[in-house]
């Protein structure tokens, strides 16, 4: 059951080292980092395919609210972006979210 949870993970960081690095694509036009970016966002659906396998489709598609927090996270710390006193609230909002979604399953 290992290799699902895993490669749900693996579907969460890459999707959002994608948005990330088209960020940054969007800032710099470097055609790399546009590269880079779709390629993360292809391997996505295959990961999925493999989550989707044995965890439930309710559980694979709530936990992508997952991917914005760590979008938020990576911009900060790749990007230097401001983490605002909105991104938080709206971070923990989603993370309350997501776990009374999965204590009530």
């Amino acid at each position: 059951m290992w290799i699902y949870w895993t490669a749900l993970s693996i579907t969460y960081v890459v999707t959002a080292f994608g948005q990330v690095i088209l960020k940054l694509f969007a800032k710099t036009n470097n055609k790399w980092h546009l590269f880079w970016a779709l390629a993360f966002f292809i391997i996505a659906p295959f990961t999925s395919y493999i989550a989707l396998k044995k965890i439930g489709v309710g559980m694979v598609f709530i936990g992508v609210a997952v991917s914005q927090v760590l979008i938020v996270i990576m911009s900060h710390y790749i990007l230097k972006e401001k983490i605002s006193k909105d991104h938080v609230i709206s971070m923990i909002f989603i993370l309350v979210g997501l776990f009374a979604y999965a204590l009530g399953r």
